[in-house]
């Protein structure tokens, strides 16, 4: 029965369903979330660094990984990616303490 109403509704000018951005009216809720996939992403979320704007949080969170990648301090020896110089100095003693063991 519920086909049946749904597919009724289609002939009738009755549409109870509204897209916000366009306005237009829709007899069903999928025939108005298809319409609403076909508007471009509200643009709502600022990278804080460089102010890109981006569509959602995940893609905002993809992008912010690039900067704090930029951020690393590298191990100019062995080429490992730290957060900072101290764990690069502590990388580095831990280093020189290993090849001082093999060396004795």
């Amino acid at each position: 029965m519920h086909l049946l109403n749904k597919h009724e509704r289609t002939h009738t000018k009755i549409c109870n369903f509204t897209c916000k951005p366009s306005g237009q009216e829709y007899p069903s809720m999928s025939e108005m979330r298809s319409n609403q996939k076909s508007h471009p992403p509200k643009i709502s979320k600022q990278c804080k660094p460089c102010g890109e704007m981006f569509s959602s949080v995940a893609r905002l969170t993809k992008h912010e990984l690039r900067h704090k990648k930029q951020d690393q301090k590298m191990c100019g020896e062995y080429g490992k990616a730290f957060k900072n110089k101290y764990q690069v100095s502590l990388h580095m003693r831990c280093q020189t303490d290993q090849l001082s063991l093999i060396m004795d």
